[in-house]
Parts: structure tokens; C-alpha cells; sequence
């Protein structure tokens, strides 16, 4: 499908997304690469994340920057720190 067709129905559908599992893309594939640093992350580093839109068959990266840890979890909460390519619902700063 090509980017322009792809843009027309996320603009006329509406959109479906969430964010992939990094850890589960890298143990299905060696080739996608986790930074050694990524447990270590602090508010105010920024981190590179994957963004799923089943709709419309796509997945594209996006930069969050970190705004603390999910208390009790491994996870961390952040805002997008530029504009998704398809994510129109979603906001940056």
C-alpha cells in the first residue's frame, strides 16, 4: 500500500493504534535492536518507541521523551516528542 493511500484512509477511517512490545520484536528478531541503556532511562531522556496501526497495516517509530516510571512496573510514561506520520489522534508536545 503506498504512504498516500495509506494517509487517505487514516484520514477517512479514523485510527486504531498501540504500542508494539520492543522486547518481544527483539526476541523474534535479533535485527531489532534495544538500546543497552533502556532500564536505565530517566525523565527528560528521550526513547524511541513503535506505534501499530492494525487498520491500516502499518507500524512506524516515534521519539517519547520520558516523564517518569510507571509506579511497581518495568514501564515508563512519556509524551510523543514529534509527529507521528499516521497518528492524527494522537498529541505532542
Amino acid at each position: 500500500m503506498e504512504t498516500g493511500s495509506v494517509y487517505q484512509k487514516a484520514v477517512s477511517e479514523g485510527l486504531a493504534w498501540h504500542l508494539e512490545d520492543c522486547e518481544e520484536l527483539h526476541r523474534q528478531s535479533e535485527r531489532f535492536e534495544l538500546p543497552p541503556h533502556r532500564n536505565e532511562l530517566v525523565t527528560g531522556d528521550s526513547a524511541k518507541v513503535v506505534v501499530d496501526y492494525p487498520s491500516l497495516g502499518v507500524t512506524e517509530r516515534v521519539w517519547l521523551m520520558v516523564l517518569g516510571r510507571m509506579p511497581g512496573s518495568d514501564s515508563y510514561i512519556g509524551v510523543l516528542d514529534n509527529r507521528p506520520l499516521f497518528g492524527f489522534g494522537l498529541c505532542y508536545r
